[in-house]
């Protein structure tokens, strides 16, 4: 979850701390050798109006706001870095300040490599530490499943999030998983994943905010068996 957190200072800086009303959505396709396609929207545009108004501010509770511009020169340096990455290619961005709608994909060679590269590239924008690895989610795979596991969070970290002043600002957005694969899906975790028509991809929407007392939510399985 720390990931989730830290991903969004460089997406959207005040996101967070000005407007809780957001869609978070990632859209993982994967193929049969586990390399594929990584997209990713944050959509504020419920919050436009607000966010509009707080860009033209100075500073927010003691700290400073990012210009337009500043926020578009970190995210290309971001996709900079991203291409930098020996199993990263073809990184983009899409920003859209009308109505605060940030995209990002890239291809990667396998899955192991998704949360890596994010991390990385997020540590040569910030110029910071970002997060260890054993912080990361990772993925267990094989020729028929596939799981993406979050790494357990600390009482005292979780107890930090969830006395954050704005915490009950979470309960108004939505983080949603999209996972593509090569075979016909049977059965997903969490039971309450849904499968396509076609069988050829899950999704699994849920809240932020439940997110921050339960963080095992953010783990997901989809197995052809």
């Amino acid at each position: 979850m720390s990931l989730y957190f830290r991903f969004s200072i460089l997406i959207f800086s005040i996101g967070l701390l000005v407007s809780s009303c957001f869609e978070w959505v990632e859209d993982i396709k994967v193929n049969i050798d586990f390399s594929g396609t990584y997209k990713t929207t944050i959509n504020m545009s419920s919050s436009k109006v607000r966010l509009s108004s707080f860009l033209a501010m100075d500073s927010i509770k003691g700290r400073k706001v990012p210009s337009e511009q500043e926020i578009e020169k970190e995210l290309n340096e971001f996709v900079v870095a991203l291409n930098q990455h020996p199993a990263i290619q073809n990184a983009a961005c899409e920003h859209n300040f009308d109505d605060y709608i940030f995209r990002f994909s890239f291809d990667f060679d396998h899955v192991d490599h998704i949360y890596p590269a994010i991390s990385a590239a997020l540590e040569k924008v910030l110029d910071t530490a970002f997060v260890e690895p054993s912080q990361l989610p990772s993925w267990l795979v094989n020729k028929y499943e596939i799981e993406r596991k979050f790494p357990k969070i600390t009482a005292k970290t979780l107890k930090k999030w969830q006395q954050h002043e704005d915490v009950e600002d979470l309960k108004n957005a939505k983080y949603t998983m999209i996972m593509r694969l090569p075979y016909s899906i049977k059965k997903t975790m969490p039971s309450n994943s849904r499968i396509s028509k076609n069988q050829q991809s899950m999704l699994y929407t849920v809240s932020p905010y439940s997110v921050l007392f339960t963080p095992s939510l953010l783990s997901v399985q989809a197995g052809a068996r």
